[in-house]
């Protein structure tokens, strides 16, 4: 997460005007230390056999040029990034960005991504807050010492020049004129690498100006340190030691300013890992339904902007002004497919067809009944009317209508059962092999059929004999 700061992008102007501070500090120190005095009080005497040279007094001077050293403080401060010890923050001091890894925030300075977390983690709470203010008072922090170190860097690198009036003899002959000393303030405090690099102008007849050089060097700069060093040494030191002070009066402010919006953040961003809602306290609802029912999501991040703030256009809070949800997985229910209808339809009219048919074949099998019943019933009163007649010729025409009720009985007989026998297929033909339903109606029909059949072949026998007989 980066926090862009205007007051972090500023802090670089002003330690802009603490250095050019620390650079007109140091000149005035050494010039109230009067360092130029005190070298060319001090003399320098030199005896090397080839030169013998006392350097210093009136018209000894001392410049020094901190500008273009100092110009590269600020420059290679900024930068550099700012970070705590455990590196939750890293800070851009040149773009006023404040970088933070959420991961060593949430898990701890080993952490490394935002993967596994429990369901419905909150990253911006006030702990974790509490953590980020810290880190970034801790980074910040930390420049006071970065910029005390870069200072005396450029201070060392600071450089100072000195011209020291020269007289005496070189190979016994008389020399004047003035050497002079380039020197960072480095060198002169002992600190700093490398040697001064001296010159002169010193006009000799004869003598080759680089070899004096080299024989007067070694004992000039040791009697130069024996003056510089005590006094360059603790101006740079407390040149530092005053700018640190200045880096800190710059640095409160901003951390002041800082530390209401921290702990405001969670009031601008909710950032939530792994978020399930059916599994917060309290459960709520899924924010993406099916047809049938509430669908259900996860998603790997949440960041929700300005939560609980009314959106424009809006007179009340919307949960809200903007919910962006990042990997989102969906499950959604929907309504399920009829299972297919063509077999369940033929299978009900087929039943439905075979039961009309059965229905009616009965139907026609009890009305054939009912007929044979009325013909037997009027062929037994017929065969009454016959006993009845007492004459002969009534006997005989009795007999002979007893002989061909006998035979009608017997065409009759075999009709009702050529009736019955086609029935009975039919009514199984229709019923499509329901012979235990068909047989029943079946049997039904005959059985009375057969009853009568014989019980009119008994009275007419009985008749005849009793004709016969006489009686």
């Amino acid at each position: 997460m980066t926090v862009s700061s205007p007051a972090v992008g500023g802090l670089s102007d002003e330690l802009n005007k603490v250095v050019d501070g620390a650079g007109g500090t140091l000149e005035d120190v050494i010039a109230e230390e009067g360092l130029a005095d005190k070298l060319g009080k001090a003399g320098i005497d030199i005896n090397t056999g080839v030169a013998n040279l006392k350097l210093g007094g009136e018209g000894t001077t001392v410049s020094v040029e901190t500008q273009d050293a100092l110009n590269s403080v600020v420059e290679n401060l900024v930068n550099e990034k700012l970070a705590d010890k455990a590196g939750i923050v890293s800070i851009d001091l040149k773009n006023g960005d404040i970088k933070i890894d959420l991961a060593k925030v949430v898990n701890g300075e080993n952490g490394e991504d935002l993967n596994g977390l429990d369901p419905n983690t909150q990253v911006l709470t006030s702990e974790t807050i509490g953590k980020i203010t810290d880190a970034v008072a801790e980074a910040l922090g930390t420049l006071g010492g970065k910029f005390n170190e870069t200072l005396k860097d450029g201070l060392n690198d600071a450089h100072a020049k000195i011209s020291l009036p020269a007289e005496g003899s070189v190979a016994g002959i008389p020399a004047d004129g003035k050497i002079d000393i380039d020197a960072t303030l480095g060198q002169l405090a002992g600190t700093g690498e490398g040697d001064p690099k001296v010159t002169t102008d010193l006009n000799v007849a004869g003598i080759d100006l680089g070899d004096l050089i080299n024989s007067i060097t070694g004992p000039l700069l040791e009697g130069l340190l024996g003056v510089t060093e005590p006094i360059i040494g603790g101006i740079l030191n407390s040149t530092a030691d005053q700018v640190t002070g200045g880096v800190t009066d710059a640095i409160d402010p901003i951390l002041s300013g800082l530390d209401p919006v921290f702990e405001g953040l969670n009031k601008v961003v909710d950032l939530t890992i792994n978020e399930q809602p059916t599994k917060r306290d309290p459960a709520e609802d899924s924010n993406v339904k099916g047809t049938e029912d509430a669908g259900f999501t996860v998603n790997a991040v949440s960041l929700e902007l300005l939560p609980n703030v009314a959106a424009p256009n809006q007179a009340q809070a919307a949960d809200a002004v903007a919910d962006i949800n990042l990997a989102s997985s969906s499950v959604r229910a929907t309504a399920a497919d009829e299972a297919p209808g063509d077999d369940a339809n033929a299978d009900d009219t087929a039943s439905a067809d075979a039961n009309d048919s059965a229905s009616a074949d009965a139907d026609d099998s009890a009305a054939a009944t009912a007929d044979a019943d009325d013909s037997a019933a009027t062929t037994a009163e017929a065969n009454a009317s016959a006993n009845a007649d007492d004459s002969a010729a009534a006997t005989d025409d009795a007999n002979a209508a007893a002989d061909n009720n006998d035979e009608a009985n017997a065409s009759a007989s075999s009709a009702d059962d050529a009736n019955a026998s086609n029935d009975a297929d039919a009514s199984a033909a229709a019923d499509g092999g329901d012979l235990p339903r068909t047989g029943a109606n079946g049997t039904l029909a005959l059985g009375g059929l057969a009853a009568l059949l014989v019980a009119g072949g008994g009275i007419a026998i009985y008749l005849t004999r009793r004709h016969r007989a006489g009686l």
